[in-house]
């Protein structure tokens, strides 16, 4: 999902992960689903006000040129509403969730860790000192 993507980024970045972005994605969607978060408990950024406006009026004014008849605008602002008060125009904000202490220790799993930290080429760098914090092993049986 792409929340969850944006939040791994971000964690990559403040050196919270030092796994490949799809592994640590896959891994923050079972760390959420264990401690039951979802993306909507996190903080959103959503289009302001008047970029609701905008869309609005590109929506009806898209309407009237392709529509099949004349428009109920009442009605289909009606469903604009309801697209809006589900949240389809937000983004979960990153940052702010990296800030929730709660949130930030989910990345505090081996999980999350290689025992190199990766550069932006994902190629080791140096020795990860999360790595040995967490006491991380390279055992499959953990």
């Amino acid at each position: 999902p792409l929340d969850l993507d944006l939040i791994v980024r971000k964690a990559f970045e403040q050196q919270l992960i030092s796994v490949q972005r799809r592994d640590a994605t896959l891994a923050l969607e079972a760390a959420m689903k264990e401690v039951n978060i979802t993306v909507a408990d996190l903080p959103q950024n959503c289009i302001s006000e008047e970029e609701e406006e905008w869309i609005w009026n590109r929506t009806l004014e898209s309407e009237e040129i392709f529509g099949m008849g004349p428009v109920n605008e009442t009605e289909l602002r009606e469903k604009f509403e309801i697209v809006l008060s589900k949240n389809k125009f937000c983004v979960v904000n990153a940052t702010a969730t990296l800030e929730m202490e709660d949130f930030r220790g989910l990345f505090n799993n081996c999980i999350f860790q290689s025992p190199n930290l990766l550069n932006v080429r994902l190629r080791p760098q140096h020795p990860n000192p999360k790595w040995v914090e967490l006491n991380c092993t390279n055992d499959l049986d953990l």
